[in-house]
């Protein structure tokens, strides 16, 4: 016989994986939903759950949170996402329920990705925690074994969201991260002080983020890092103007393209410019009367043909009416 609360807050002394959750069934939340059975837990109340068994998850002792419901019942692809990225940044097993001979190309698309699974495996096994809570929208971080952060947006709200973090947040000194999109397998750009995205309904982001400082040189773009200089942008917003501030740029002539878009990639204002040696590097962009105040995102470009340099350096500003 064992100590079924010892057991419920996980006791490496009893078992080395236990599970933490009723049997899953396949709805994203209550709501009153026809055929919820009562004993079923849904995925909204795992993620609720995450709180009480993640600080004593770690090697030895690990969280069972059920075979995965994504692609079972009637959820969709976004709710199946945030079923499969709860098992991956807390961690817990990842044991499929579904039919793999019949499931559809974007549902296998989550099964094999293997960033997310390698996040779920990572060795260091260390525990995920809440960054922070805004009711119907969470941000949970774990810290991986390469000094990277992985870092997950819960949007449980019905209507797409921003959410944001903020380096300071990640329990770490700070300076620039990469942000790695790890749904869409690409870097999105480094960031000095904070990262923000638009989350849909239901949906969940998922980011590997990387301190400068820990990065492998292979994975730095080296095409304007010249004489130890290493590149990078500051934005700020005062009454609709967007003032670009790059730094550390080389002592030649480059041409400067900055454009200014939405979260989502929308473009609604661009400029270019000959950066000369010698000259000050600030310009500025305006942002059109008819957008709302919310996070904005800057591109630069900055590039010389003769001499072979071409970078891309990103950032996000906040803009108040």
């Amino acid at each position: 016989f064992c100590d079924l609360k010892k057991l419920a807050l996980g006791d490496p002394k009893i078992a080395n994986m236990w599970r933490f959750t009723n049997d899953l069934v396949p709805f994203y939340w209550r709501n009153n939903q026809p055929g919820l059975p009562n004993w079923g837990a849904t995925t909204v109340e795992v993620i609720s759950d995450m709180v009480r068994v993640a600080p004593t998850t770690g090697p030895g002792n690990w969280a069972d949170a059920d075979m995965l419901m994504v692609g079972v019942g009637k959820q969709n692809l976004d709710e199946w996402k945030t079923a499969f990225a709860i098992s991956c940044i807390l961690p817990s097993p990842l044991i499929i329920s579904a039919d793999i001979r019949k499931s559809p190309k974007e549902l296998m698309d989550i099964f094999l990705n293997k960033e997310l699974i390698a996040v779920n495996q990572d060795t260091l096994g260390s525990k995920a925690w809440k960054v922070r809570d805004d009711g119907l929208r969470e941000v949970w971080a774990r810290r991986l074994g390469d000094s990277s952060f992985a870092v997950v947006f819960f949007n449980m709200d019905l209507t797409t969201a921003p959410i944001q973090v903020a380096w300071n947040e990640l329990k770490n000194e700070g300076g620039n991260f990469l942000v790695r999109d790890l749904w869409l397998k690409k870097d999105v750009g480094t960031f000095p002080t904070s990262y923000s995205v638009s989350v849909p309904t239901h949906g969940v982001a998922f980011l590997k983020v990387t301190p400068e400082r820990f990065i492998k040189p292979s994975s730095i773009n080296h095409s304007l890092k010249l004489n130890g200089l290493q590149p990078a942008i500051t934005a700020k917003s005062e009454k609709g103007t967007i003032f670009i501030m790059p730094h550390n740029l080389p002592a030649t002539t480059l041409k400067i393209s900055c454009v200014l878009s939405t979260l989502e990639g929308k473009k609604i204002a661009s400029s270019q410019w000959v950066l000369q040696p010698g000259s000050i590097a600030t310009n500025s962009l305006k942002v059109p009367a008819n957008h709302p105040s919310g996070m904005y995102l800057v591109s630069l470009t900055a590039e010389n043909s003769n001499l072979n340099i071409h970078t891309e350096l990103k950032t996000q500003v906040m803009v108040q009416d």
